[in-house]
């Protein structure tokens, strides 16, 4: 790479490096995509959508750039005269990404061991149905929470070790690049893959933070760039694995799930409550165990018209004319097609998402950060289970 090239690109990773600008990019770029990309989004993205981004853009870079102004003046001095010891950062290293690795393996053990389910199952059957979390009854220890509060120290330690790894050694670096294990696990364990995607994006940022200081992308002496492509691919593996994995479960589960609801709206009736009738873990594997039992029904093929229909049905979407075409004259397999439009649509209906509430924002009620907190919906769920503010939130989205 040429010194002029090599300038360029490193300016332009200064430049990506700014929260400010990088957010402003995304944004662009997603709404673009939404208004072109494989997925036909009718009508978006529409002017409330373009309102709401807008707004909030000009929040967050009022905010920052206030927040920046704020340490420039008072705080910089103080940072520059707080520059830690190897010694100092490799204790702070270790300690947090032990903290990562002790709070991931706190709630496997919880999830897996002490819950009383099957954990695979019960993470499938809600990403299959989530209007079913409370119908299986699952034990929740002082483990979980424990665990909750220490695992995302995982993704710290991972993106401290890219930013400081020259300085450290051992096994403070080895810990670092071991706590990797924490999103991914978290992932596994959920059923889940923005964990995943997420410290994928972290490394990303903190390789373009690297260039803008006009260092080495990476750390030297770690194979870093082969563990992080090697991590991609198997990213890129998982992400076609899991989706082939939900549809045949949904699939599979679907008379069992039809069952589960029924008995959870006949219980609605007869007791006039809001919430579910739980099973126990024991009751709620045996019948899982049933489900699978039974010899599948003739599953919906992989034609192009099989694909196109179960977009329609999931989603309410379509793909543009170009994706049809490109599935009808076999340049792209109808499996390669879902698990790419899977993943596209998991990425951008974001957007659909905004415009849908704002259309129907008459119908929501003020519900205490229920809508925008998530943690608060599962915290209500288990400590307050006579209270109804969750499945009334729930019954306006219904509704909406």
């Amino acid at each position: 790479m040429g010194g002029s090239m090599q300038q360029r690109f490193i300016a332009l990773a200064g430049a990506l490096a700014s929260p400010a600008i990088l957010i402003t990019v995304i944004w662009l770029g997603t709404l673009l995509l939404v208004a072109v990309g494989p997925i036909n989004y009718p009508g978006q993205p529409s002017a409330a959508v373009l309102a709401v981004v807008a707004i909030g853009l000009a929040i967050f870079l009022l905010s920052y750039q206030g927040g920046k102004l704020t340490f420039d003046r008072w705080f910089a001095r103080q940072a520059r005269s707080l520059e830690f010891s190897p010694r100092i950062l490799n204790k702070v290293t270790m300690v947090i990404s032990l903290l990562g690795i002790v709070g991931i393996a706190l709630m496997e053990f919880d999830r897996t061991i002490l819950s009383g389910v099957s954990n695979g199952s019960y993470a499938e059957l809600l990403r299959c149905a989530p209007s079913l979390v409370d119908t299986v009854t699952i034990k929740r220890t002082p483990l979980l929470y424990a665990g909750y509060t220490m695992f995302s120290f995982g993704f710290v330690s991972v993106v401290l070790f890219l930013l400081k790894g020259e300085e450290i050694r051992g096994w403070a670096a080895a810990l670092a690049q071991l706590s990797i294990v924490s999103p991914v696990a978290y992932a596994l364990l959920y059923s889940g893959r923005m964990p995943i995607l997420f410290i994928l994006i972290l490394i990303a940022m903190a390789m373009l933070v690297r260039l803008s200081q006009g260092r080495t992308l990476l750390p030297r002496g770690h194979y870093l760039l082969l563990k992080i492509g090697i991590a991609v691919g198997l990213f890129a593996i998982y992400s076609s694995l899991i989706w082939s994995s939900r549809q045949n479960f949904c699939i599979q589960m679907a008379p069992l799930i039809a069952q589960l609801q029924q008995e959870k709206d006949q219980h609605a009736k007869t007791r006039g409550s809001k919430s579910a009738k739980a099973i126990n873990g024991i009751e709620f594997n045996k019948r899982v165990a049933s489900a699978w039992a039974i010899p599948p029904t003739a599953l919906r093929g992989s034609s192009p018209q099989a694909v196109l229909m179960m977009m329609l049905e999931a989603w309410n979407v379509k793909p543009r004319g170009y994706v049809t075409s490109a599935i009808e004259s076999n340049r792209v397999s109808a499996r390669a097609a879902m698990i790419g439009l899977s993943t596209y649509f998991y990425l951008t209906h974001g957007v659909r998402t905004v415009d849908i509430v704002w259309n129907v924002r008459d119908k929501f009620t003020p519900q205490w950060g229920v809508y925008e907190i998530g943690v608060l919906s599962p915290l209500l769920r288990i400590f307050f289970p006579d209270s109804d503010q969750v499945a009334d939130m729930e019954a306006e989205e219904q509704e909406a």
